[in-house]
């Protein structure tokens, strides 16, 4: 047997690398089906360059109204390095019946993004998942976005949970290597289900035909464990379960198969895992070749012969490779994958983030102060960025439900599923935790790429490319047919920007909006040869759908978070804060006045006779301007200055600063409404609008200011999505006086804690009215692709007088 030994370059291309491995091995099948793989993962590597997103969030329970920081890292899925340059990330809400509740962009910068989501007043209770992936990420399964459960409390009084019955819904069998094999020694992993989806803890005994216990089994965490037994050709075997208070129930395990193979995995102390084929007698004579790969890298390609395979061992030092998941597949003589096993590699590579308060235990809102150090994989300091947060681990949540880095690029986007208590498997490194992390790579299946999809790289190409910045797609129609050549003028009413886009032959456009650019609303005009297309409408392209795989399961809150919440709730409605909210989110929006030319003339209405309406005004008092009333609507014409004529087409109008062309709203508006009307048709006063405004522009202000119709909104206006800009934390000053208590679940939130040139920072922030455990946390990655991230507990109490 022919053995190619480790690769050590990892940073070598994947086709490099098999290819070397493959001329050291001497493959009999080299001229073949080897040569073909060794082209495929080339073309793979180069067509798809699979991504990851990580978001920090400072828990995973909130309160309808609260504020979800967060922190977005965008990373190669290989190296982890930063994706350099600008890349939006698309962070969305989804509820448990999979329906879209919040959708929001944000610009990642050479890999790093910070924002915010504000929780709607009127967002149900309940279980949630906070999504997030970019456009490229779109050309894989949704199952590997990033995904982290948030649950809604209720804010009102709750009587608690209470106890739930538990039924097993599911118990599902994985043999180790895909089959049970007759005669052949078998590790099977298992994993029970109840009624929500979640692990349910069971033990039992596996029984054959004839009722006689071959072998007892128990569950380890979520519901998952393993056994090992050798099945006998034509022989039943079925699994009796106790769960609960002692409920019983019997599943048939998966058909013994007369021929096949079984590739074992097993974890030596020394770090290093031995990979074991063992085939039937029918198969004695094939040949089979083993291969490792590990983060899209082949790490090694090894020939085995099914005579010998009951002594074919092939050791891996893992201290050798890479944190993560490694994905062992058994290839026959013609490249058919028939075997598959995965394990996970967990060196603890990273970098180390020290956390020290001054104290371990505060008053009430007494400043804390915490001393940041941040050292590299051997001692040395390290100058990097980290996002970090204090919470109050009494109403933020479960810490085993939050999403880290490690559990997030090395675990979960990787697998399909959900994924429980995703941080419980890089608490410790001891064998419990290192065997229930085994047991969740034998159960919950590899979905990354496929070998199918490996051999289909040459054939397709990706459908959904990098956005570094938003793209607007839309179609110019009039009377329902697409406009060619058409020019679209623009003008964002709030800033004064204009933009002016052009249509191709199909009237179809895309528009740009720049890399940090935040989401703005147009009014637009649409022109062809000259001529202003009145009835010509904007049609955005609609985003393709994303089929959302079954997300994670429903999370419990426990009876102190409940009441905590329900304490929030009431001191927020004694202090009259959610009013405040509410007061926030319908005020007028006071635009800002971009308008530094004033216009050529102003008419106080205060100072005319009153008239019925705004045709009047302008029939009466507005020289300037002439209505039709020949055509089948009313229409208006201004004169322009320069040209000393009338214009051709109808003007703009501004209403308390909102654009509009429609002239029928316009012209019957109540004059006991309008304080003054302003007009703009010269040049050097239409210059500051834009082409938008070459046929002149007539600006009304209301005497409330604030003027607002549904027709106003509804035609020749356009909205343009872009990145949601992060808002600062604001962390209250030390005031002991203040009367309304302070419950805050967030104390500080940074996402942008720089460390200096000997790895040190300094933080501060007082503490709240909570008696309280909390919990501050840090976590980043270098440009290098290390990760790191450290966490310390403090506590506070109320002072005795």
């Amino acid at each position: 047997m022919l053995r190619s030994g480790m690769v050590r370059g990892m940073f070598i291309t994947c086709a490099f690398l098999l290819s070397a491995l493959l001329a050291n091995a001497q493959l009999t099948g080299s001229g073949n089906w080897s040569d073909k793989l060794v082209s495929d993962v080339k073309q793979f590597t180069q067509t798809f360059v699979p991504q990851k997103v990580h978001l920090h969030t400072a828990g995973s329970f909130y309160a309808p109204s609260d504020t979800v920081w967060f922190k977005a890292y965008l990373v190669d899925a290989a190296s982890f390095f930063p994706i350099k340059g600008y890349e939006v990330i698309t962070i969305r809400l989804i509820s448990e019946g999979k329906a879209l509740v919040l959708t929001q962009q944000v610009s990642a910068f050479n890999g790093l993004a910070a924002g915010q989501l504000v929780l709607p007043d009127s967002l149900l209770p309940g279980n949630y998942t906070l999504v997030a992936y970019t456009n490229w990420m779109r050309n894989f399964s949704p199952e590997f976005f990033f995904r982290q459960p948030l649950t809604i409390l209720k804010p009102t009084a709750d009587k608690g949970t209470g106890s739930k019955k538990h039924t097993l819904a599911a118990l599902r069998f994985f043999p180790e290597s895909g089959n049970l094999v007759s005669g052949l020694k078998s590790k099977v992993g298992f994993k029970a289900l109840d009624s929500q989806g979640l692990g349910l803890p069971v033990e039992g005994q596996i029984l054959d035909e004839a009722g006689k216990v071959l072998v007892n089994f128990k569950s380890l965490q979520a519901g998952m464990g393993n056994f090992t037994f050798t099945p006998a050709a034509g022989k039943k075997y079925s699994a009796r379960v106790t769960f609960g208070n002692k409920q019983s129930q019997t599943f048939a395990l998966p058909q013994v198969q007369s021929s096949g193979l079984v590739l074992t995995v097993a974890e030596n102390p020394d770090n290093s895992s031995l990979i074991s084929l063992a085939v039937s007698p029918d198969r004695a004579r094939e040949t089979f070749y083993v291969a490792v790969q590990s983060r899209g890298f082949i790490l090694f390609l090894e020939e085995m012969k099914g005579r010998n395979a009951a002594k074919s061992r092939l050791k891996i030092d893992k201290n050798e490779m890479r944190d993560g998941i490694a994905q062992v597949t058994v290839f026959n003589e013609a490249g058919t994958p028939e075997a598959e096993r995965l394990f996970f590699v967990n060196n603890q590579r990273r970098f180390q983030v020290q956390l020290t308060p001054e104290k371990a235990v505060y008053n009430r809102r007494e400043q804390v102060k915490v001393h940041v150090k941040v050292t590299g994989e051997n001692g040395e300091p390290l100058q990097t960025e980290l996002s970090l947060a204090v919470s109050d681990l009494n109403q933020t949540g479960p810490l085993h439900l939050q999403q880290s880095i490690f559990s997030s690029l090395l675990l979960t986007s990787d697998l399909a599923g959900n994924i429980e208590t995703p941080g419980s498997y890089f608490e410790n490194n001891q064998p419990e935790t290192r065997e229930a992390l085994d047991n969740l790579m034998l159960t919950q299946g590899w979905r990354r790429f496929t070998w199918n999809q490996i051999a289909d790289a040459g054939k397709t190409r990706p459908a959904f490319k990098r956005e570094p910045e938003m793209v607007l797609h839309g179609t110019v129609e009039n009377n329902k047919y697409p406009v060619a050549q058409a020019v679209i003028y623009l003008l964002d009413h709030k800033t004064g920007e204009s933009e002016v886009i052009v249509t191709d032959a199909d009237g179809k456009f895309s528009m740009h909006s720049g890399g940090n650019r935040a989401t703005q609303q147009y009014a637009y005009q649409v022109w062809q040869n000259g001529n202003f297309l009145r009835n010509a409408e904007i049609r955005t392209a609609p985003e393709t759908e994303i089929a959302w795989p079954d997300l994670f399961a429903a999370n419990t809150a426990d009876t102190l978070l409940l009441q905590r919440n329900m304490m929030r709730s009431q001191i927020e409605k004694a202090y009259g804060l959610k009013l405040k909210k509410s007061e926030a989110t319908t005020a007028p929006v006071k635009n800002k006045n971009w308008l530094v030319t004033p216009p050529d003339k102003t008419y106080a209405l205060e100072k005319y006779e009153a008239l019925k309406d705004f045709e009047e005004v302008l029939k009466e008092i507005v020289p300037d301007v002439r209505v039709l009333i020949a055509t089948a609507e009313p229409e208006t014409r201004m004169v322009s200055k320069d040209k000393r004529d009338f214009n051709q087409h109808p003007p703009m109008y501004f209403i308390d600063g909102q654009p509009t062309w429609n002239d029928e709203l316009i012209l019957r508006l109540n004059t006991d409404l309008i304080k003054e009307v302003s007009v703009y048709n010269s040049s050097r006063t239409l210059k500051q609008f834009g082409s938008i405004g070459s046929q002149g522009v007539i600006a009304i202000q209301t005497k409330a200011g604030n003027f607002h119709s549904p027709e106003l909104e509804a035609k020749n206006r356009i909205t343009v999505p872009g990145v949601m800009p992060a808002r600062e934390f604001y962390v209250p000053p030390v005031n002991t006086q203040v009367r309304m208590p302070d419950l805050r679940p967030v104390l500080y939130w940074n996402p942008s804690l720089r460390t200096d040139a000997e790895g040190n920072a300094v933080i501060s922030f007082p503490s709240s009215d909570a008696a309280s455990n909390f919990r501050i946390y840090a976590e980043g990655i270098t440009g290098s692709g290390a990760i790191g991230n450290g966490s310390v507990y403090f506590k506070s109490i109320v002072a005795t007088q």
